[in-house]
């Protein structure tokens, strides 16, 4: 009966014939679901999404602040950012003789966002830090940037940083 009536055998959907099919059938192990004391049953309606945190600043540099300075400022704090999943952006008051206020706002899971603040405000290179937002978020504005950044003249910082912290772009 592995054939048909003109004796060739019977194919399935997959291009198996029947007898090999049926071989591994009895070969395969059925996939279900792992033992409960190997996977603890856990309701996915109540996993709950990390509450989201934003913190929105203005400082001023405690020394001149030079294009390395910027650098080395920036690669550290994209380091730092992307360690703890957090996001955001800097705007960077700049005019010939170095960079002179400093906007930002960061974004993430308020216990990680709980750590980089604690590192911004313990932060020796600015000084005068005032606080603008610190807010719980429902979503992040800087995702996929660990900090983008902005240099801005004099005359357009306090439209980009008011942009930056009312969640527009200037």
């Amino acid at each position: 009966p592995d054939g048909n009536a003109s004796g060739a055998p019977r194919t399935s959907r997959l291009g198996l014939t029947m007898g090999n099919a049926e071989r591994l059938r009895r070969h395969t192990v059925p996939c279900g679901r792992l033992p409960q004391d190997v996977m603890p049953r856990q309701d996915l309606l109540s996993i709950e999404a990390p509450r989201l945190r934003t913190f929105g600043y203005v400082s001023t540099p405690a020394l001149p602040f030079l294009d390395r300075d910027l650098s080395d400022l920036l690669r550290a704090s994209r380091r730092v950012n992307r360690h703890y999943g957090v996001t955001g952006k800097l705007i960077a008051l700049e005019d010939a003789d170095g960079v002179h206020r400093f906007a930002q706002v960061v974004e993430g899971a308020a216990e990680s966002l709980a750590v980089v603040v604690a590192r911004i405000r313990a932060d020796p290179r600015h000084t005068n830090l005032i606080v603008v937002q610190d807010a719980p978020t429902a979503h992040r504005r800087f995702v996929g940037w660990e900090m983008s950044f902005e240099r801005v003249a004099p005359s357009r910082f306090t439209r980009a940083s008011g942009a930056l912290f009312a969640g527009r772009t200037a």
